[in-house]
């Protein structure tokens, strides 16, 4: 028996040969074949209650598909000669539920031989599989005389669908009706396609949550277990629903709100879109903040998950590099952004950071390639994500929790390298650990936009600044001007991702293979990352369009 998926393909042949004459066959055995199926698909069981078929009966055909039986008779009968032993080369089909699957089942009787013949080939057309489920494939002899099968071969190659995957309403998986391909390819891109979290115990086991952006989602429960951002929107709803209580009719993006796929989705590509346009438009020119604008993190929660609509605007205003300026004048495409684009993208931001960062990213930018809105998202993208949503510039090394620790170093503890209790609040270890310092090491931890790390990086950066900007600076002997400091800060982290991202020519929408350079193989905080460049990428384009950029 062979576990299948649609896409499959599966041939079958064997030899046969009997050697008397040939006998006509006793009356019908179906029955006893269908007993012979059921037991080598049940394990023999069928009386049991409880079972998955909840059946007391004994009788075969209350358990299998009705088509069967006559399968068993129609079939042979029909492909029946009498010249030829009753005897069969069969495969029957069946899906999950053990319904058959008519299309890709069938029989070959045995030739006649004659004389002296040696045994004979028996082929099976080539099988397509059509449904997920189980071919069986077996040979079978009704006849009075002895025939003899031998030499049967089976190649089963697979299609090209690897996972199929059912659920509940709100996202729990159905395995007993889901299927994988052997061998299993890992895949944690599930319901709605967000990244399901698993095993990140040390036991194996895990919280089972889905990472939606905004917040993590819990299948098990339907619920999210973080504080709706936008609750003051939703007073007739609880703060931690999911999809508006109807995930029928609703998704949920981005963790914020339902998102009608029925009545809404016509509206993507019009109303929607010139409605956060003009929405954005009317914020800046009437300089409301946009960090405690419901509305427009709404409208974001829904584009930011619409593959390439960022990129079409970008495009769009890039043509040649250039816009028209309100006063009909051509300027050319710069990175400069404000403060307002930042708090848009980052809503819990520090304004501190943010005006320090704003100030020196749009100074010094510039001198390290950043010169279009693509590679500005992307490094927005990254840095946003290495400082928390720029709440911070130094890295905290102080976990709590085995499971903190093993998300942010999966190279030392997801895979059991090292005792994650070990270093629970112990952040001098931990930095010692990660970051290979030999005396104090919480110097050498994460620092600037980037996150500076290890005491190779830091030196490196003080041979770069000194001889680009002239200076004496020291940032070995004092790297907590890193953290203090947000010109260093700033500068810093456009170095690292200038000569870790832009000289290795990569492509900037790549937001995938530029985490692996800068995070390693781990790529850690992935889904992040593409979550700030598509909302940077929507912001910096809404607002070129717009002109107030």
């Amino acid at each position: 028996m062979l576990n299948v998926m649609a896409g499959d393909t599966v041939t079958i042949a064997t030899q046969a040969r009997y050697n008397s004459a040939v006998q006509p066959p006793p009356p019908s055995g179906a029955s006893n074949l269908l007993n012979d199926l059921l037991s080598a698909l049940t394990g023999g069981v069928i009386t049991n209650s409880h079972s998955l078929y909840n059946t007391t009966d004994n009788n075969p055909n209350s358990v299998l598909s009705g088509d069967l039986p006559q399968f068993f008779t129609n079939d042979e009968n029909t492909n029946y000669t009498t010249a030829a032993p009753k005897a069969f080369l069969n495969w029957v089909a069946f899906d999950n539920q053990l319904n058959m699957n008519a299309a890709n089942s069938g029989v070959v009787q045995v030739p006649t031989i004659t004389g002296s013949e040696q045994a004979q080939p028996l082929v099976a057309p080539e099988q397509i599989i059509q449904k997920d489920g189980y071919l069986y494939i077996y040979v079978s002899n009704e006849s009075a005389q002895k025939v003899f099968f031998d030499n049967l071969v089976i190649h089963h190659n697979k299609g090209h669908l690897l996972e199929e995957d059912q659920y509940y309403p709100y996202g729990l998986k159905m395995a007993g009706i889901s299927d994988e391909a052997l061998p299993v390819v890992p895949n944690n891109y599930l319901y709605n396609g967000k990244e399901f979290n698993d095993q990140e115990f040390s036991d194996g086991t895990g919280l089972d949550w889905y990472s939606y952006g905004m917040r993590e989602y819990d299948p098990q429960l339907a619920r999210f277990p973080q504080l709706d951002p936008l609750t003051d929107e939703f007073p007739t709803l609880t703060p931690y629903q999911y999809a508006s209580n109807d995930p029928v009719a609703n998704i949920d993006w981005d963790g914020l709100e339902g998102f009608n796929v029925i009545t809404d989705a016509s509206k993507l590509s019009t109303d929607a879109v010139f409605g956060v346009m003009d929405y954005a438009a009317t914020v800046i020119r009437a300089s409301r903040p946009i960090s405690t604008s419901a509305s427009l993190l709404k409208g974001l929660s829904v584009f930011s998950e619409i593959e390439g609509i960022s990129s079409i605007f970008l495009h769009s205003v890039q043509t040649l590099g250039l816009i028209i300026g309100n006063d009909g004048t051509t300027n050319a495409v710069g990175s400069h952004i404000n403060s307002s684009e930042m708090k848009a993208i980052f809503p819990g931001a520090n304004n501190d950071i943010v005006n320090g960062f704003v100030k020196n990213f749009n100074q010094y930018s510039r001198q390290f390639g950043i010169t279009d809105d693509e590679t500005t998202a992307q490094f927005l993208a990254q840095s946003g994500t290495e400082t928390h949503g720029f709440t911070r510039v130094s890295e905290n090394m102080d976990f709590k929790h085995v499971s903190n620790l093993r998300t942010n170093f999966p190279r030392l503890f997801k895979n059991g390298n090292y005792n994650a209790q070990d270093y629970l609040n112990n952040g001098d270890a931990l930095a010692k650990l990660a970051y290979g310092a030999s005396k104090n090491g919480l110097d050498y931890r994460g620092r600037g936009t980037m996150q500076l790390t290890r005491k190779g990086n830091y030196k490196e950066f003080t041979s770069f600044y000194d001889k680009q900007f002239n200076s004496s600076l020291n940032f070995v002997a004092h790297p907590d001007l890193l953290s203090i400091n947000y010109k260093y800060a700033t500068i810093s982290g456009l170095w690292f991702f200038k000569t870790h991202v832009i000289d290795q020519g990569v492509n900037m929408a790549d937001t995938r293979t530029i985490t692996e350079l800068i995070t390693g193989p781990s790529k850690n905080g992935l889904p992040q990352r593409m979550h700030h460049f598509n909302i940077a990428s929507l912001i910096l384009s809404f607002f070129r369009f717009l002109g107030i950029r």
